[in-house]
């Protein structure tokens, strides 16, 4: 009993370790990945509405941040990440 005991003990640590190695990682390219979505559909309305109300410099510096975004995304490939999986039945 004691042996069971203690391989349930070795894999929750090796759950748990690997949690606090890898999740600042995966917290990172969430943020990096998700940022990059966000800014494609959000950064044009948000310029939009500052052309509209007159505010000249905060849209040209939005501008600025849409290319950055539209760049990265196609230096990076990242559209793959976006693309449904492939229907295998």
């Amino acid at each position: 009993m004691n042996s069971k005991e203690n391989s349930d003990w070795k894999a929750c640590w090796g759950i748990l370790w690997r949690s606090f190695v890898f999740m600042p990682y995966m917290f990172t390219v969430f943020i990096v990945v998700g940022s990059i979505w966000l800014g494609r559909l959000v950064l044009p309305v948000c310029t939009a509405m500052l052309l509209y109300s007159g505010e000249w410099s905060l849209a040209v510096v939005t501008v600025a941040f849409w290319l950055l975004t539209m760049w990265s995304y196609r230096y990076f490939r990242l559209s793959r990440f976006f693309e449904c999986p492939p229907f295998l039945l």
